[in-house]
């Protein structure tokens, strides 16, 4: 069978024994020596054997289950056969009812794409279109749910892993692991595909799945709606791919590859079936070239992340391609992420170093702040889309944790954890333990009412949806600027071990 599997002995989903959960040592999962995410084309996500039992992994695992009720205001996951390295949201909501049980729910879609392992799993590859249903918000929604539907408790507003709230919709089957997926912002039936060999393909997913699937279905890969040519297919595939989020450039995609160079295509009026080549051809970092992103209000801006241990700005309008607007070594090692917040000017980079570095566009010479909780590599970074939060950074990593950062409250007195000579950064609001593997990919909600939800993948194959509790990021010193009142409670503080933040404090933070 293809795609998540409900019987998958590593789904942490059981009684919390230690025993019965096959964890990921994350001091053994790095599966190349350069790029820590990229999968090989031949033997998919990790050279490293996929399950370990680790009993630290395993009791700091079931300490978090516990705490689950107090730390979330939702929580969902589902277990895959195969890991997914990447993760994004479909921003379209809608209504539906169960034809079974009668309840109602809202119902949005993940797009994920799957890294099989060995040579005998390759071809089970594919990305996968999943549904992800919600409670209705309005009281008696939540009563007929909890009448109907053990599983969910209105009174923690919690799911719980069951099949029918993370299901699959789809698979488009592909020859080679994905490295990264994501849906189109302006036209969210369109999803672009990096696999492990470079190349870079787009599927209209719901032409594809119109007739429906089910997992009986024959496993064939079906030829691709557009493909974006370019990037060396001798060279393994980097992981960073992105859509131009601005109504005007609408149908640019970026991409990155391992022989230093950045593609831009525009897909606008490509006739399906065709190969299209690329509008700019991009250089400006020594070696490979980690990530890419276009900023979400300048729409010919581009930020690079390397293994050069620099990121790179470029302006697409002008016409020099061969040297960034601006490059600058920003970290003690490789830079894995870039990420610009819903501002002007201010953006973050992620490194193996352990750090995140917050920059400002207009001073580049000095950072702003270093982010420190992180205890290995920062892989992925993603800004909250509301710009009512706009200082919200979620970040993820190797040491299997996803850290929800406040830059607004940088400047806040920082607190003193259990042990005295632990000091939590006042700017960290948020640890999300939920995971035994290496944390791949995380991304924030887009979809009205829903943007302080996040997803999140991992290398232990699972997929996690969830909403930190309200009081958990603004205590009552601290208030959502939404919420007129705020559900009384104690906050839970982040787990200890984070160093002292940095002395160096910017002047101003807001963005």
């Amino acid at each position: 069978m293809r795609g998540p599997s409900r019987t998958d002995t590593g789904t942490p989903d059981g009684d919390g024994d230690g025993e019965e959960l096959s964890r990921q040592d994350e001091s053994t999962a790095h599966p190349t020596e350069f790029s820590s995410r990229a999968p090989s084309p031949t033997t998919g996500v990790t050279l490293a054997p996929r399950h370990t039992n680790d009993k630290r992994i395993n009791e700091e695992y079931k300490i978090w289950k516990k705490n689950i009720p107090y730390l979330y205001d939702l929580f969902l996951m589902t277990a895959m056969q195969f890991p997914s390295y990447t993760v994004d949201w479909i921003s379209d909501v809608e209504e539906i009812v169960d034809e079974l049980t009668g309840m109602e729910y809202h119902q949005q879609k993940l797009i994920l794409g799957t890294t099989a392992r060995s040579e005998d799993e390759i071809a089970l590859n594919g990305i996968i279109i999943m549904n992800v249903r919600f409670p209705m918000s309005d009281g008696e929604g939540l009563r007929k749910m909890d009448e109907k539907n053990p599983e969910f408790r209105p009174s923690l507003g919690l799911f719980t892993s069951s099949p029918n709230i993370m299901s699959v919709h789809g698979i488009l089957a592909q020859s080679f692991p994905i490295t990264n997926v994501r849906a189109m912002p302006q036209k969210t039936e369109l999803v672009c595909a990096k696999l492990a060999d470079s190349s870079v393909v787009i599927y209209d997913w719901k032409s594809e799945l119109r007739n429906g699937w089910s997992f009986d279905d024959p496993v064939e890969e079906r030829p691709a709606m557009l493909e974006l040519a370019g990037h060396d297919t001798s060279l393994t595939s980097a992981h960073g791919l992105a859509w131009n989020p601005t109504s005007g450039n609408a149908g640019m995609i970026a991409s990155c590859g391992k022989d230093g160079r950045i593609l831009v295509w525009d897909i606008s009026g490509a006739r399906r079936r065709t190969d299209v080549k690329p509008l700019y051809t991009i250089t400006g970092h020594e070696t490979e070239v980690q990530d890419v992103a276009w900023h979400p209000l300048h729409s010919s801006l581009i930020g690079s992340a390397g293994l050069d241990k620099a990121f790179c700005l470029f302006d697409i309008r002008s016409r020099c391609t061969t040297k960034p607007s601006h490059r600058v070594e920003a970290h003690d090692a490789i830079v894995n992420a870039i990420s610009f917040a819903m501002s002007e000017t201010i953006f973050a980079t992620g490194s193996d170093d352990g750090t995140i570095g917050l920059w400002d566009m207009r001073n580049l010479g000095k950072k702003l702040h270093s982010l420190k909780h992180h205890t290995s590599d920062v892989f992925t970074l993603d800004w909250c889309h509301d710009l009512e939060r706009g200082t919200l950074l979620a970040s993820g990593g190797a040491d299997r944790r996803v850290c929800l950062w406040d830059v607004a409250k940088i400047n806040d007195k920082p607190e003193k954890t259990l042990s005295d000579s632990v000091i939590t950064p006042p700017e960290l609001i948020f640890v999300h333990g939920g995971n035994s593997g290496r944390v791949t990919d995380v991304t924030w909600n887009p979809a009205p009412g829903r943007k302080l939800m996040l997803a999140s993948a991992a290398e232990d194959s699972i997929i996690q949806v969830w909403t930190p509790a309200r009081y958990q990021i603004w205590p009552l010193d601290h208030r959502d600027p939404s919420l007129k009142e705020l559900s009384q409670g104690t906050t839970v503080e982040p787990v200890s071990g984070s160093e002292a933040t940095d002395t160096e404090k910017p002047a101003s933070l807001s963005v």
